[in-house]
């Protein structure tokens, strides 16, 4: 069963993972919707040379477990978390 959580809580709960793996579902700036394994606290091959992304459009930068590498999730697309053994739908 997946519990609620309201989009405000939504980066508190990310950064209470603790480096621990986690999965989001989201809506990609395409339209398309992506489901990526990730994790926060990564530091190896940090090279801080990618794409900025605007001050208006809320982000969070993870580490793409799948690929290998950092991406961006807009928070404001963010439909799913799974995290702990808990799924949460993120409603606003």
């Amino acid at each position: 069963m997946k519990k609620a959580i309201h989009r405000v809580n939504v980066v508190n709960q990310l950064r209470a993972s603790n480096g621990r793996v986690f999965t989001v579902t989201f809506i990609k700036k395409d339209g398309s919707l992506r489901e990526m394994n990730c994790r926060l606290g990564v530091k190896k091959g940090v090279k801080f040379t990618g794409k900025s992304v605007g001050l208006d459009v809320p982000v969070m930068r993870v580490f793409d477990m799948q690929v290998g590498g950092f991406r961006s999730i807009n928070l404001d697309t963010l439909r799913t978390i799974t995290m702990n053994g808990e799924s949460f739908v993120v409603t606003d």
